[in-house]
Parts: C-alpha cells; sequence; structure tokens
C-alpha cells in the first residue's frame, strides 16, 4: 500500500502546474568620478636643466567614471623645494597622456589648467609628467611637487 501511495504522489507532483516568481532589480546612477594615485612620480635633473619627472619617472593616476565628469589639471607647484633652492623665474609644466578610456586625453606640457570631459569609463589610468624649470637653476636637496587633479 505504501508503494502505491508514493507512486500516487510522484503522479499528482508531476501533474501540478509550473510555480514562477519574479525577480526584480533596480538601481539609480549618479555622476560619481573616482581617482587615485597608483604610482608617484620621481623626479630627476633633465639634460635642459629642468627639474622633470620625464628624467625620472612619471606618476599614474587612476580614474573611474559614471556619468559625464569633468576632469582639470592644474599646473605643479612646489610642495616643498631645497632649503638651498633660490628661486629666478620659474616655470611649472604637466603633461599627461590616457590609456584605456582615456585615450584622447593626450596633451603635451602647459603651464595653464586644461579640462577634459570624461563620460561612463571603466577604471583608467593617466600618466603625468610635472617639470619645473629655474632660470637660477637648482640647488642640490630633495624637492617636491604637486599636480591637483580634481573630477566633478
Amino acid at each position: 500500500m505504501r508503494v502505491l501511495c508514493c507512486g500516487a504522489v510522484l503522479v499528482l507532483g508531476a501533474c501540478l502546474p509550473a510555480v514562477a516568481a519574479d525577480v526584480n532589480f533596480s538601481g539609480t546612477l549618479t555622476g560619481v568620478c573616482t581617482l587615485g594615485l597608483s604610482t608617484p612620480g620621481i623626479l630627476g635633473l633633465a639634460a635642459d636643466g629642468s627639474l622633470s619627472s620625464t628624467a625620472g619617472v612619471p606618476a599614474i593616476l587612476t580614474v573611474l567614471s559614471v556619468g559625464t565628469n569633468t576632469l582639470t589639471i592644474n599646473p605643479p607647484v612646489w610642495v616643498s623645494p631645497s632649503p638651498n633652492y633660490v628661486a629666478g623665474d620659474e616655470t611649472f609644466e604637466v603633461a599627461y597622456a590616457g590609456l584605456a578610456g582615456l585615450g584622447l586625453a593626450d596633451q603635451v606640457m602647459t603651464d595653464t589648467v586644461t579640462t577634459r570631459t570624461v563620460n561612463t569609463l571603466p577604471l583608467s589610468l593617466l600618466t603625468m609628467n610635472a617639470k619645473a624649470t629655474n632660470s637660477l637653476g637648482f640647488a642640490d636637496g630633495s624637492y617636491s611637487m604637486k599636480v591637483v587633479v580634481t573630477c566633478s
């Protein structure tokens, strides 16, 4: 009798209609831009007498953008020049080249603020170089400068 009952349950189970369930997803994206320094730059004395990361190591900045954002890159400024440094006529310049989603963001050395519009793009890299020239040259010691980059 038990075998007959089990068989009846199996037959009834095969005859029941399929059950459906909705699985919903939702989300809201807002304009977001994230910047992160993945490699700091290193300055060196270039053949033309300038202090430059082209004679050292360029910095690499990561950029992640959702929506349309504006990337603003300022020329470098001193964080701390050598204590022996004497400022003459100074010029500060920045250059950058985009990789991946920023492939069109190439900028030769400039001493002005530049902007680039970036749309939604996956994590991308921006290779940056900084350069300082001084009519009086550079004394020995440690130098540090920064380039302020904003994304809004």
